[in-house]
C-alpha cells in the first residue's frame, strides 16, 4: 500500500502532543495503579499553522501527481484526497527530528471556509497512525 507524503512548502507545522494509553486504577487513600498499552514512545501530534493561506500564483507548490497549485489549492485538494479515501493515512516529515511519520487529519468533516479558518485561526491538527505492516516513523 502506498501512501502519499504531504508537501509542506510555505506551512508551519508544530510537534504539539504525545499522547501514552494507559489504564489506570484509582483504590483511594492516594493508591493507584497505572500501566502502559500500547507504544511506549507514545502517538505524537502536529498542528498546521499559517499566517496566511494565499491563494495567488506567486504562492505556488508544485507536485508531480497534480502540477502546480496555489497553496491554499493544494492543502484543500489534499485534505479532500484523504478524506475521500476513508482519512487515509499519509506521510509527514518531522523536520526537528528527521524522521518521516505516518499520520492522518483529526477533524474529518470541514468545509472550505471552516478549513481555511481553522489554519488562520487556531490549527489543523494531525495525528500519527498505525498501518499493518508499514514502518512509522523512518529515517528521512
Amino acid at each position: 500500500m502506498s501512501f502519499e507524503t504531504l508537501d509542506q512548502t510555505g506551512f508551519k507545522f508544530e510537534a504539539t502532543a504525545v499522547e501514552f494509553a494507559q489504564l489506570s486504577a484509582n483504590f483511594g487513600g492516594g493508591y493507584e495503579a497505572t500501566s502502559l498499552i500500547g507504544l511506549a514512545s507514545g502517538l505524537r501530534e502536529w498542528n498546521i499553522r499559517i499566517a496566511a493561506l494565499p491563494d495567488m500564483a506567486e504562492h505556488t507548490i508544485e507536485t508531480v501527481a497534480y502540477g502546480i497549485q496555489t497553496r491554499a489549492d493544494y492543502l484543500w485538494d489534499f485534505y479532500v484526497r484523504q478524506q475521500a479515501a476513508g482519512n487515509k493515512s499519509f506521510w509527514l516529515v518531522d523536520v526537528r527530528e528527521e524522521l518521516k511519520y505516518l499520520v492522518k487529519f483529526v477533524e474529518t468533516k470541514l468545509t472550505y471556509e471552516v478549513f481555511t479558518a481553522t489554519l488562520y485561526a487556531a490549527s489543523l491538527r494531525l495525528r500519527e497512525r498505525r498501518e499493518r505492516g508499514v514502518t512509522s516513523p523512518v529515517s528521512v
